[in-house]
């Protein structure tokens, strides 16, 4: 699931320098936290070791022998999210292809931009009489149809089963607007913000992690950016500074998993 909220905001910038994780799926973070599975344990068993970062390419070239990573894309809502990975790609900051754009909802503004974009959108509506793993299994045939190197979580508001996760092991990637460990599910900028309100933590952020399984937003950390919450923030200013930092992570994590070699 992706457990952003609704309307993933326009793009911006500003956010602080990402962490990555080890290719395993360790983190390499702040050091002060792992992602952790449903009892709270960090997943490895180990305490995370401080990220070493390059600078992402302002361009990825095209390499010989290696093929260029297909993404297909689910999201529910407004696309702010998948408008600036699609930028990306097209710029060339992000050497893919976004194949296709998967809703469950008809209305979901991200349409129209995968629309101008001419990247395939289709709708696969959610109807309250069709069982959940029965829903899951069209939505893989859907995807795979496409094959896609990942399946790309942006704004995607239905939790996935092992129907739909088993068909694209260690090919599933959500965003989520948190730190790990910190708000899981949905609502997640709003909580942190009244958490602060009643004297928390004054930081918060978001990750990029796969999802193996059917936890809630506790997967394998790939990345994350951490956000400041200032005096002055409303919920909307957080909110947009955090629709911030999901663009640029997002673009930041994709740039560096697309440029690893893809065998044909």
């Amino acid at each position: 699931m992706s457990a952003s909220t609704m309307d993933d905001g326009p793009m911006a910038g500003g956010p602080e320098e990402p962490r990555f994780a080890e290719p395993g799926g360790m983190a390499r973070d702040t050091g002060k936290m792992a992602p952790t599975g449903p009892g709270g344990t960090a997943r490895g068993g180990e305490e995370a070791a401080p990220a070493e970062l390059g600078p992402v390419p302002e361009s990825v070239p095209e390499s010989g022998g290696t093929r260029i990573p297909r993404f297909v894309v689910l999201a529910s809502g407004n696309g702010g999210n998948f408008q600036a990975l699609s930028d990306a790609c097209s710029s060339g900051k992000v050497r893919a292809r976004m194949v296709a754009l998967v809703s469950d909802r008809k209305d979901a503004l991200v349409l129209a931009l995968a629309a101008r974009a001419s990247i395939p959108g289709l709708v696969l509506p959610a109807f309250t009489d069709i069982p959940r793993r029965g829903y899951d299994a069209a939505l893989a045939a859907t995807v795979q149809a496409f094959r896609p190197d990942y399946v790309l979580l942006l704004g995607w508001m239905r939790m996935l089963s092992s129907t739909f996760l088993e068909r694209f092991p260690n090919r599933v990637i959500n965003l989520h607007p948190a730190l790990p460990g910190a708000f899981p599910g949905t609502q997640a900028i709003e909580r942190a913000y009244l958490a602060w309100k009643g004297g928390g933590a004054r930081r918060t952020g978001v990750m990029i992690h796969f999802v193996p399984d059917e936890g809630m937003d506790d997967g394998p950390l790939i990345a994350t950016a951490e956000v400041d919450i200032d005096d002055g923030d409303d919920l909307p200013a957080l909110e947009k500074k955090i629709h911030a930092a999901e663009h640029a992570l997002l673009v930041h994590t994709m740039a560096r998993i697309s440029a690893a070699p893809h065998e044909e």
